[in-house]
């Protein structure tokens, strides 16, 4: 009996791995082939077909703690709006032994199991999982993902990644706050970092849905003319959708930002004249000035480069500057976040 229940097991084990998965599913685990004791769970997009001959962009995410399927319902509406692949880690963690093991297993199991785009290979992850995603690329001899999107902990950019772009996300109060600004001061045109309210979390719906599209849209210019149809058209037409629905001035005006990164498409001369009837707009322009402000603030009173716990506000002449800010523009969504981030960090 205990033969036959073995044989059964290894044959339900093998229809697991051969299976052919379907699009808009969660798939709860599957073991890496090279190194079982490694595993991960899926989620595919509606678009996923794994008979079309296509590579798709594909997403891994890093957790502080042991990751699973939970860990990547915040991503779905950005998986689907740029045909995105979502994979965690499930066993590795701030607390698990030989995490650089576990993250090569993954990733090498990802790239031999589903046709991944190298032009649209990126990675994520949340407090010591965000360090993972900066470290991510320093465990190969030349950078494997064009995207990392760090939530809630910083790190550095290495020398090699010229050409890749980062997206990070933070809240208002997280006490790893001013190590993130500090982390993408001077990446410039490589880097984006957003703060929303509430301390050390993972980054929300919104967040993940805006840093997913920006990081796709950095990265279809580096996209084949052959393949171009195919990782362009349904990413326009979705972002158009938003854009139609979007009553937000200032959601649509990052949408049009977003789209006018691309190059080289049929409708990019009137994104970016519509782009730029935005910028022209005295809300926008006001807004527009606002950031610039808000971005001095930042690099003037967030400059530590690593965690602070001391639970204190910053001190009595930021928030005399800040309050300077907040009368100045009381209107523009910047002044909502600056109320907090001069407010103590937390846990």
């Amino acid at each position: 009996m205990s033969k036959l229940i073995l044989v059964l097991c290894s044959f339900f084990a093998l229809c697991v791995s051969a299976q052919e998965f379907k699009g808009g599913q969660f798939v709860e685990s599957i073991k890496c082939k090279a190194n079982p004791k490694w595993s991960y769970a899926v989620y595919l997009p509606k678009d996923y077909d794994h008979t079309q001959d296509r590579k798709w962009s594909t997403m891994i995410c890093f957790g502080a703690s042991k990751g699973g399927t939970n860990a990547l319902k915040k991503m779905v509406e950005g998986a689907e709006l740029t045909n995105s692949i979502l994979i965690s880690s499930i066993e590795t963690s701030n607390n698990t032994k030989n995490n650089a093991e576990g993250m090569k297993a993954t990733i090498a199991d990802v790239q031999e199991k589903f046709k991944v785009s190298e032009n649209f290979l990126f990675v994520t992850g949340f407090s010591g999982g965000a360090r993972r995603a900066f470290y991510a690329n320093s465990m190969y001899k030349k950078p494997i993902f064009t995207g990392v999107f760090p939530c809630g902990a910083g790190g550095s950019k290495t020398s090699k990644e010229r050409k890749v772009f980062f997206f990070g996300a933070c809240g208002t109060n997280c006490f790893n706050r001013e190590e993130m600004a500090s982390s993408f001061r001077g990446l410039k045109k490589q880097g984006k970092l957003i703060y929303f309210p509430g301390a050390h979390a993972w980054a929300g719906e919104k967040e993940y849905t805006e840093g997913m599209a920006w990081l796709y849209a950095q990265n279809l210019n580096n996209v084949s003319t052959s393949e171009y149809d195919k990782f362009y058209s349904p990413f326009y037409e979705r972002m158009k959708k938003k854009l139609d629905a979007e009553t937000d001035t200032y959601e649509k005006y990052h949408l049009y930002e977003t789209l006018s990164f691309v190059k080289g498409f049929k409708e990019a001369s009137n994104i970016r004249r519509e782009f730029q009837n935005m910028q022209r707009s005295k809300e926008i322009q006001e807004y527009l000035k606002a950031e610039k402000d808000y971005q001095k603030f930042l690099a003037k009173y967030y400059r530590k480069s690593y965690s602070d716990t001391s639970k204190k506000p910053l001190n009595a002449k930021a928030q005399k500057d800040a309050t300077k800010f907040m009368e100045k523009y009381p209107n523009v969504p910047q002044t909502a976040l600056l109320k907090k981030l001069v407010d103590k960090a937390a846990k």
